[in-house]
């Protein structure tokens, strides 16, 4: 019997959030960084995971 490896396509999406954002006037510090958010498909519904 021949086995055949099976491949099956992921489909993913990135986004990244800044949180709550505030601006008040001319400010000198950095932006906070980013914050990855990884979601996939699950059936009928979106996944979210956070770490």
């Amino acid at each position: 019997k021949e086995v055949k490896d099976v491949f099956a396509a992921i489909a993913f999406e990135a986004a990244y959030s800044l949180g709550k954002h505030v601006v008040d006037g001319h400010q000198d510090r950095d932006l906070p960084s980013l914050t990855p958010v990884l979601r996939w498909k699950k059936g009928e519904k979106i996944a979210a995971k956070n770490q």
